[in-house]
């Protein structure tokens, strides 16, 4: 499983494309920091993500420390996001 991590709110248009298209099904995709505010920003692109068969994680730390709830998607702790880094190959930040 790839693993995509989202650490910016925003990105260049051609960026933002970029990561949502590589997206393919059983990958996972991890907001963090002030990332996770695209759970208000792009709801409709993380529904469709989710529709396609992407898992959904969230930084529970910066989740909180935006006051940002999620509908889609799973907040993890830090111990629960070095495990997803060891499962997945290959890592990619944005």
């Amino acid at each position: 499983m790839k693993l995509y991590q989202i650490n910016q709110s925003l990105y260049p248009v051609t960026v933002e494309q970029d990561w949502l298209n590589t997206l393919q099904q059983g990958d996972a995709v991890l907001f963090m920091e002030s990332g996770v505010l695209k759970v208000q920003q792009c709801r409709a692109q993380i529904e469709l993500l989710d529709e396609r068969g992407v898992l959904i994680f969230y930084r529970q730390s910066d989740l909180d420390s935006y006051a940002v709830k999620p509908l889609i998607g799973h907040g993890i702790s830090d111990q629960e996001w070095v495990e997803l880094t060891t499962r997945s190959h290959p890592i990619v930040s944005w």
